[in-house]
């Protein structure tokens, strides 16, 4: 009785048939070949611009009408790969993934191949702006960069841009030219702050781990 009256309450699902199928309207696999992403890649983004996200799967025939197809092909498009990314952020394809964890960054598979990850490129500007808003030009000389500086603290240096983004860890300065995270500068003690260290050791790992939880992130 539960399922029956679970499946009588349940949304309609927008499925066609070979001859009811809108003519106006574009299915999974034709808008995915359109937009050159994968299938699944497809469903995933119309559920973040709110397309209806009951929809069943990708392998059904179901269709988008026109204004959905809109904003589906507006969010593909805003989207980077991650070795464009890579560049923009100063941080190495395998060190974003702290950012993704910690929540600043969107990552969407399936835009560019199966194994493929891209990011939403506003996301991307606007936490380069934010990080890097108020912090001074410092000189290289007496000073660290991210990778000697996340070296010494024992830390990876995706976990040290994601901390510098939480306001946990306060760079010195950065150097000149382009905003990204490589060009932050730290003092040399390469010592994490006492907030973040606590009361015990911790292993890196468990640093990770720790902020894949958000436990250190600030409030709001």
């Amino acid at each position: 009785m539960r399922k029956a009256h679970s499946a009588a309450n349940r949304p309609e699902q927008r499925t066609f048939t070979d001859e009811e199928f809108d003519a106006d309207d574009v299915g999974v696999v034709a808008l995915a070949e359109r937009l050159n992403i994968q299938r699944y890649a497809v469903s995933d983004i119309a559920r973040r611009v709110g397309v209806d996200p009951n929809r069943p799967s990708p392998r059904t025939k179901v269709g988008y009408a026109p204004d959905e197809v809109e904003k589906i092909e507006q969010f593909a498009k805003s989207l980077v790969t991650y070795a464009e990314a890579t560049k923009a952020l100063g941080l190495p394809r395998y060190q974003i993934k702290p950012l993704v964890d910690a929540g600043f960054l969107q990552s969407i598979p399936g835009i560019c191949g199966s194994r493929s990850l891209g990011l939403v490129r506003s996301e991307v500007d606007d936490l380069l702006r934010t990080t890097m808003e108020g912090i001074p030009v410092v000189p290289s000389s007496g000073t660290h960069g991210l990778t000697t500086a996340a070296s010494l603290m024992g830390i990876e240096a995706g976990l040290l841009a994601t901390f510098v983004v939480a306001g946990e860890i306060r760079p010195v300065g950065r150097a000149e030219g382009p905003l990204a995270f490589r060009s932050l500068r730290f003092t040399p003690s390469g010592n994490l702050p006492p907030d973040i260290i606590g009361t015990r050791k911790r292993k890196p790992r468990d640093r990770k781990k720790e902020l894949g939880s958000g436990v250190w992130r600030l409030s709001g």
